[in-house]
């Protein structure tokens, strides 16, 4: 639609601080702005601020990033004695925050992840005002040239190698065989739930021979799955009239609801509120027609602004949502790391043979992982081991 804002489907936040994103919008003449860091909970009948992140960060100043042995983030909750409606926020957000499974996300991977982000001027989270595509367009000037064009609509389906030579077979987005490419050295940078896709599936990479120590990489590392919905209204008045202390930036149902998690655009006043779920509950709605989608995230929101289902489903003009966990060239969201995942994982930061090479978010070994900054710094490490053998 033709709006004065920007509608993210997919990554939204920048987390932290970091150089190469910040540089990068200076680069582009991008702006950003504060997410403001301002939650109320719906609990026992009414909106109020409770403060479970302070608990929650106590609690993780106990994960240890170099146990041995590994365990899931589950079992490290159940050593700590989590229970009740704490550990019901505390699954909420590693289930949310970080798309994971907690019966199969590492307890070293997850004190990794949550490694205090940089801050800047005392915030930590970020939007791209004019939209973060507009961050992702900005990589493309001067690269789409004659010499080294950019191939859309074009999916590698088999990637054969040895040392210093390799062969990509092709096919275009309609299914029909394409020419083959020939190539001194590959950077293979996609999700790490379409490196693990099925042979069947129609974005699987075959990679023959298979690198020593690749499968037992991937195999360490899983993809998240989360869940978006933009719902947007005639006005803002459904969250605006409430009366708080502060502006309203999150609001959260009860664990266990459909979409726990809402936020506003603010401080940029937009009539959106866009709900968010993670983990397997986000793979659960994902098996769900649109329109289901649709219903059950005006449930979970009625009953955080105690209006009745019928006044908002009156309000509100349009929808927005993408389904990442069926979209064949992704799989998911972004990715976590398995039990001992951290270790066998540090396979894919480097080259294999001088000749395969992989990034993106998943290859990334620190805090980073599974952020759009994480993925432009892997990148970066891949293009400069290769400029370093040419």
């Amino acid at each position: 639609p033709s709006l004065d804002y920007p509608i993210e489907l997919g990554a939204e936040f920048i987390h932290g601080a970091p150089d190469v994103t910040f540089n990068r919008l200076g680069i582009a003449g991008l702006t950003f702005f504060d997410v403001i860091d301002s939650h109320l909970h719906r609990k026992d009948g009414k909106l109020q601020e409770i403060d479970y992140f302070e608990k929650m960060e106590t609690l993780f100043e106990k994960l240890d990033k170099d146990r041995k042995p590994d365990r899931t983030v589950e079992e490290f909750l159940d050593s700590q004695k989590v229970s009740g409606a704490f550990r019901e926020m505390v699954n909420s957000y590693v289930e949310g925050f970080h798309a994971a499974d907690p019966r199969i996300m590492g307890e070293r991977g997850m004190a990794t992840a949550e490694n205090a982000e940089e801050d800047l001027n005392g915030s930590y989270a970020f939007r791209v005002t004019q939209g973060y595509d507009r961050l992702m367009a900005s990589f493309l000037n001067g690269v789409d040239v004659p010499e080294s064009p950019i191939r859309l609509n074009t999916i590698v389906r088999a990637v054969e190698w040895k040392k210093g030579e390799a062969t990509l077979k092709l096919q275009s987005a309609a299914g029909f065989p394409l020419a083959s490419l020939k190539a001194k050295k590959v950077v293979i940078t996609v999700p790490i739930g379409v490196l693990k896709a099925p042979e069947a599936a129609p974005s699987s990479i075959k990679i023959e021979p298979r690198p020593e120590g690749f499968d037992t990489a991937i195999e360490a590392l899983h993809m998240g799955h989360t869940l978006r919905i933009v719902l947007r209204f005639r006005s803002r008045r459904l969250w605006e009239s409430i009366q708080t202390e502060d502006p309203i930036a999150y609001l959260h149902a009860p664990a266990g609801s459909d979409f726990p998690t809402w936020w506003t655009m603010y401080p940029m006043r937009t009539p959106l509120l866009v709900g968010w779920q993670g983990g397997p509950q986000a793979e659960k709605l994902s098996r769900l027609t649109e329109e289901e989608r649709v219903r059950a995230a005006v449930a979970t929101l009625a009953k955080i602004l105690d209006q009745p289902e019928e006044v908002l489903h009156q309000e509100l003009e349009s929808w927005y949502m993408h389904d990442w966990t069926k979209d064949p060239f992704s799989y998911g969201a972004y990715s976590f790391v398995g039990v001992n995942g951290d270790e066998k994982s540090e396979r894919l930061t480097k080259p294999f043979s001088d000749t395969l090479y992989f990034a993106g978010e998943a290859t990334h070994v620190e805090a980073e992982r599974g952020t759009v900054d994480g993925a432009i710094e892997t990148g970066v490490r891949a293009a400069d081991q290769v400029l370093a053998t040419l």
